[in-house]
């Protein structure tokens, strides 16, 4: 599993680099895919990549982590509000930063979408993000999958919490999740990464299951041999237990792959 852990990462922090480090271009996204649509609301300060890779048939949607004062903001407007975009999330409450950051791409993001599938039908869609990023792929997944939008899977890295007891119920039963099933949404920690307990459980804040933990091998670094599969939605033994201090050196790798630079545009 760890291959696929590394690309979708690579494509993660592949929205970053775009939007950072490259202008809003990738001039080599990862495994000869293409930047085929980016979505920036200069309102909100979201921005989304869509990357189209032919081999693997598939669209990956790609948030990027917070690079921006406004993103902090995001991060830290964080009372709990109804989700009411996602039909059957009965009691369903989100991250109401996140909420109004999702909105205000999603309308663009889902129009691109469907133009994409109808030129290639055959295609499956993706969605990753990290940190912040992680929090809106959560959230995109949950809302478009639970509207008939065909989304095949997610992968976050050291997303933060992104609802409340019944999002976190509802997207695993969407994703398929259970202790006996890895299920489509796919959580990414790294050792004492403290962003993935951001907001605190103590404010009805929890995460999602499917937590797939990582921690450093002697070179200092994350590897299948160092990776393990977390079980229930807040594993005491996994990030649950070992998350310290404030955002951390853990919080900018996540499976060997470096979260703060331009290197995945230059693939």
């Amino acid at each position: 599993m760890f291959p696929v852990l590394s690309r979708y990462t690579k494509y993660a922090v592949a929205s970053a680099a775009t939007f950072v480090f490259n202008l809003g271009t990738c001039p080599s996204p990862p495994f000869g895919s293409r930047l085929v649509k980016t979505i920036n609301n200069r309102i909100t300060d979201t921005q989304v990549a869509v990357f189209q890779d032919d081999t693997a048939k598939e669209f990956i949607v790609s948030f990027p982590g917070s690079t921006s004062i406004r993103d902090f903001v995001t991060d830290f407007v964080f009372f709990l509000t109804p989700l009411t975009t996602a039909p059957g999330c009965d009691g369903c409450e989100v991250h109401s930063g996140l909420f109004f950051a999702w909105r205000s791409v999603k309308n663009d993001l889902t129009a691109a979408l469907e133009k994409l599938r109808n030129q290639h039908s055959d295609y499956s869609t993706i969605i990753v993000g990290h940190s912040l990023g992680g929090g809106l792929a959560s959230l995109a997944y949950t809302d478009l999958k639970s509207n008939g939008v065909p989304v095949k899977s997610a992968y976050t890295m050291g997303a933060l919490r992104t609802g409340n007891q019944e999002y976190a119920d509802f997207t695993d039963r969407l994703a398929g999740a259970s202790d006996d099933a890895l299920g489509a949404l796919i959580r990414i920690t790294h050792n004492r990464d403290v962003v993935v307990n951001m907001p605190s459980r103590d404010l009805r804040f929890q995460h999602t299951g499917t937590e797939i933990y990582q921690v450093d091998n002697a070179a200092g670094t994350q590897t299948a041999e160092t990776t393990y599969r977390c079980y229930g939605q807040e594993a005491t033994d996994c990030s649950f237990g070992s998350a310290d201090g404030f955002i951390n050196l853990e919080h900018l790798e996540y499976s060997g792959v470096n979260m703060v630079n331009g290197d995945t545009c230059r693939s």
